[in-house]
């Protein structure tokens, strides 16, 4: 089970913008902001949900680059990213992932991590952000949310897999996940 719902304070309910995941995706506009916030602050009202953000900049002329390392850089445009993302989604549809389900990105590759997030987002599938290290208590850390979420999907690239596989035999332990790898 997921738990009992969430219910705020009657502090958290009377601000507008407290964590139930109700509030907008902008922040609310002060009387002594500058210019250029309340500009910010207007184009950002036009989306309510991530997946606004997304499909409302596919269309435009906007960019994200992936960095690995100082000086590895690729530009993709919001409309690659939003295919991108999509193809993810597909891929993870095709193994059993749907709205609601657990997904670890669990991924040293900041591409593949930002667009299985992505993907994640646009399919309603729950992403579970987990830094990969390099120690055994980077590996006990995954190993913990695996049990505590029962039996999440697990997104990572093949050699993390055989490196997890190892540990988890070492402990005697089980991933005990649906292991997707690219």
């Amino acid at each position: 089970g997921h738990g009992p719902p969430f219910s705020p304070s009657a502090d958290a309910q009377s601000d507008r913008r407290d964590r139930t995941g109700h509030q907008p995706a902008y922040a609310k506009e002060s009387p002594d902001v500058d210019s250029d916030s309340q500009f910010r602050c207007k184009m950002m009202r036009q989306f309510e949900t991530l997946v606004d953000v997304i499909t409302g900049q596919e269309s435009k002329s906007g960019h994200i680059e992936y960095i690995d390392g100082q000086h590895e850089r690729r530009r993709i445009s919001f409309t690659e990213l939003y295919r991108a993302a999509l193809g993810v989604l597909w891929n993870f549809q095709q193994r059993g992932l749907t709205p609601g389900d657990h997904l670890i990105l669990f991924t040293p590759d900041n591409q593949q991590f930002i667009d299985g997030f992505w993907a994640c987002v646009l399919g309603g599938i729950v992403p579970v952000p987990v830094a990969v290290g390099i120690s055994d208590a980077h590996r006990h850390k995954l190993m913990q949310i695996v049990a505590r979420l029962g039996r999440p999907f697990l997104y990572t690239t093949g050699p993390q897999v055989a490196r997890l596989e190892k540990f988890a035999a070492s402990e005697g332990l089980s991933v005990a996940s649906t292991v997707i790898n690219e």
